[in-house]
This record gives structure tokens, C-alpha cells and sequence, in this order.
């Protein structure tokens, strides 16, 4: 009896053992199967090759959308312009330009339409177009304002930095915009120096300093354990002098137009900067996101009414369809466009010359 009991339970251990192995091969080959090929092909994506650099668009390519959401009724129309001043001013509302910069255009064009004739032709409104677009421009207005920066710096004696804070909401580019601008000035001959006054965000000193390895700029990092901007923005500018520093460009903390107690501490920042300078900062320059549209407009104005912005630079155009909301910011605020970012790489930023931007844009 004990040893047929014996016998019963090593058969069962070795059906036991045959089940299990079993179940082992079936979920090897058949249930992970697919996990396999999943894992080859990840293997395959992580060990191709870095995909070749963007080739930078022109200011023309870059403008292609932006071109068809002024002259174009719908995107779904298949390519249909507009033919009548009605369309046309509902097609300008939709591209983000702002009601007081469309009213004004179109008052002026129904003017002179109706002085010449009854019909609507498009080219002949694109004419009017371009011509009260180019008078909302200084001429060369970006060329200015980059030739301010250069010969500001290091005028007179006292050989102190010329200092330019550059301010924005979240993700419209400062820090990216920072590292091209330092580039930029390098290859005029300039000594520059990027500061990370962002101390809000974790990340930002090492974004930073990436882009001033990009850019062969110098660079100042506070102690991480100081989270006061200000402190900050005083303690670079001391070294900037002390090393004979032409530019300074100060990164700021990314925030919205509506949080007021972070707007304050822009202010503060100013004010600490003017125990060393009284006129510093120098030029304030604000990044905008061409893809926000009037949302851009409304942060732009509150911010100018903070700080006294400068100059702007408008980000993100290669992809952007709301690049006539420059025309609305230019005519509402009277800031001068400085710069207009065209792609990521890092002679990706082009100074704004209105003839080629509204020939680009009409």
C-alpha cells in the first residue's frame, strides 16, 4: 500500500514537471513572441543612425502657411483664395492679426478700392497690402536694434557689460533663442556671457550651459541653493565686469503674462541690475511663440507694460500659421521685431527685415 502511494506521488511530481515545461516553451515561443520583435526592432531604432540635420528654411518657406491663412478662405478649401473683401477680412480675423490692425487694413483697402473700382482683384489687393503693411515697419528695424546691442556695448569707459534680460512665458524659446543670439555675437567679435537666472526651473542650467558650449559663450551659474533671481542677476554682472565682458545675457524664469507676484520679480530684477547701472538692463527683449497667435499679442502687451520691452523675437515660424500676428503687435505696441527664429539649428535665427518679410507674407 505505501509503495503504490509512493509510486502515485513521483508520477504525479514528474506530470507536475512536464506541465510546467511545457507552459514555459509555449509562453516562450508563443506569448512573448511578439514582445521579441518588439525588442529587435527597438534594438534596430536605438542603434540606426541619428537622422540628418534639418535643412534650414528660408524665410519665404517659412512664411507658407502663414501666406495661405491671409489669402486662402479655409485650409480644407483645397487651395481657394479669396474673392470677396468679406472673405478677405474673415480669412485676416482667423490668422490671429488682431481686430484693430484688420479693421485698419481693410478700411484702408475698401478706400482705395472703391476710388478705382467696383471689382475685387486679388493682386491688386495684395499691392495696397504690402504697402500699408511696410508702413506699420521702421525701415530695417532689426538691423537697428542688433547694431544698438553692438555698439552699446562696451561704450565709454567704465567698459560695463551691455546688459539685455531676456523675459517669456514657458516653452517659447528663451533659452534656445539665448544660446543663438550668444552665437551670434561671438562671430562679431564680442565677449559674452549667459546667465542662468532661471531659478525656478530645474533643468535650466544645464540647458543653458549646452547652448553655451554650442555657442563657445562664457557662462555664470549661481550656487544652486540660491533661488533668488535678483542675487543672481547682481553676482553676474559683478564677474562680467571683472572679466571684461561685452554682452550679457540674462536668462529669466519662464512665466505667464497673468501671474503677477512673478512679474514683480522681473521688476525686482531691474532694479537690482540699476544698483550697478543705472541704465541697465539695457535692452529687455521679449521670446514669443508665433504659434500662440493673439495669445502672443496679450502676453507681449502685459509684459511691455511691466518692464518697457525692447525688441521681440518671434520663435517657431517654420511651423507656425499665425505669423501675422506680428502685423497686430507692431501697430497696437510700437515694439520693434528684432529677430525671427526660422528652425532649431543654431544659425536658425534671422534679423527681421520688413521688405522680406511682407514680400514673403503677400
Amino acid at each position: 500500500m505505501t509503495e503504490n502511494i509512493e509510486l502515485l506521488l513521483y508520477a504525479g511530481v514528474f506530470a507536475t514537471g512536464l506541465v510546467s515545461t511545457a507552459g514555459y516553451y509555449f509562453a516562450r515561443f508563443y506569448l512573448f513572441k511578439d514582445s521579441k520583435e518588439s525588442g529587435a526592432a527597438n534594438k534596430e531604432k536605438f542603434s540606426a543612425k541619428p537622422k540628418p540635420v534639418t535643412k534650414t528654411k528660408t524665410l519665404t518657406e517659412a512664411l507658407t502657411k502663414s501666406k495661405k491663412s491671409l489669402w486662402f478662405r479655409t485650409a480644407e478649401s483645397g487651395g481657394e483664395e479669396v474673392k470677396s473683401l468679406d472673405e478677405l477680412e474673415e480669412a485676416l480675423y482667423m490668422a490671429d492679426i488682431g481686430p484693430q490692425t484688420v479693421s485698419f487694413l481693410v478700411d484702408q483697402v475698401k478706400e482705395k478700392i472703391t476710388e478705382n473700382s467696383n471689382s475685387f482683384d486679388l493682386n491688386e489687393v495684395k499691392d495696397f497690402f504690402r504697402a500699408e503693411m511696410l508702413d506699420l515697419f521702421t525701415p530695417l528695424e532689426g538691423e537697428l536694434v542688433y547694431k544698438r546691442a553692438l555698439t552699446g556695448s562696451h561704450a565709454g569707459e567704465s567698459k560695463a557689460p551691455y546688459v539685455i534680460s531676456i523675459v517669456g512665458v514657458n516653452g517659447a524659446g528663451k533659452t534656445t533663442s539665448i544660446g543663438k543670439l550668444a552665437h551670434k555675437f561671438l562671430s562679431e567679435g564680442k565677449k559674452v556671457m549667459v546667465v542662468a537666472g532661471d531659478t525656478f526651473r530645474a533643468a535650466a542650467q544645464e540647458q543653458l550651459g549646452v547652448w553655451a558650449d554650442r555657442s563657445k559663450a562664457l557662462i555664470f551659474k549661481a550656487p544652486l541653493e540660491t533661488k533668488d533671481p535678483g542675487a543672481v542677476a547682481f553676482q553676474a554682472y559683478e564677474k562680467a565686469k571683472k572679466e571684461n565682458v561685452d554682452i550679457l545675457l540674462i536668462d529669466t524664469a519662464g512665466r505667464l503674462h497673468t501671474q503677477d507676484n512673478l512679474m514683480k520679480e522681473l521688476e525686482k530684477v531691474q532694479r537690482v541690475l540699476k544698483k550697478h547701472d543705472t541704465k541697465a538692463p539695457h535692452e529687455v527683449w521679449m521670446v514669443l511663440d508665433s504659434n500662440t497667435g493673439m495669445n502672443a499679442f496679450f502676453q507681449a502687451e502685459s509684459f511691455h507694460k511691466t518692464l518697457g520691452l525692447t525688441a521681440l523675437i518671434l520663435t517657431k515660424l517654420d511651423g507656425s500659421s499665425k505669423a501675422g500676428t506680428i502685423l497686430g503687435i507692431r501697430k497696437s505696441l510700437g515694439i520693434p521685431i528684432f529677430m525671427l527664429g526660422l528652425g532649431e539649428g543654431i544659425d536658425d535665427m534671422k534679423i527681421f527685415e520688413p521688405e522680406d518679410f511682407v514680400q514673403s507674407l503677400v
